[in-house]
Order: structure tokens, then sequence, then C-alpha cells
């Protein structure tokens, strides 16, 4: 409920400073968007996306290092890592040299 009522806020451009300047709420966005992975954590990015639309606020967002790591989490792209190719046990490999298994 908190996140919708900040969400509705942050949707008029009056609101935007003031909610920026509200001590702590940055932080506060910062930890739902590391500690929760669903409707928090969507809601509060929304909110950064509207705060983020207003010139004035743009500076307080970006110096806030919580946030910045707590964006880097959302929008990073896990490693690929190729899957292991089956090993084929002993008992089913055969000796090409004389086709005898082991």
């Amino acid at each position: 409920r908190i996140v919708s009522a900040l969400l509705d806020l942050s949707l008029n451009k009056k609101n935007r400073v003031l909610i920026v300047s509200t001590p702590g709420l940055l932080d506060s966005i910062a930890q739902t968007i590391l500690n929760d992975d669903g409707e928090g954590r969507q809601g509060c990015c929304t909110v950064l996306l509207y705060l983020s639309k207003t010139a004035e606020t743009r500076s307080a967002i970006a110096k806030n290092k919580g946030l910045m790591d707590a964006i880097t989490k959302v929008v990073e792209v896990p490693t690929w890592i190729a899957p292991q190719q089956p090993q084929i046990p002993d008992v089913c490999k055969f000796n090409t040299d004389t086709m005898d298994t082991p």
C-alpha cells in the first residue's frame, strides 16, 4: 500500500521534488528494490521512473549510492554459462582401435 501511495504521489510533477527531499525515502526505495522481487520492486522502479522525469530530482537520485546499487542489481544481466557436456560412463565407451569395451 505504501508503494502504491508513493506511486500515486509521484505522478504529480509538483510532488517529485518533495518526495526526493524527504529524508530516508530514497534509501527506503533502494532497500525495497534490493529485498523485494515482486510488486514492491516493480512499484519502486516505476516511482523512480516518474521521479527522474523531473530535472530537479535527477541529481539527488544519482548521488544516492544505495539507489544506484539497487538499480544496477535490477538491470544486471546474469552471465550465461554453457551447459557442460554429459559425461559418458566408462562402461559405455569403446576402444576405437579394437572396438572392445574397457
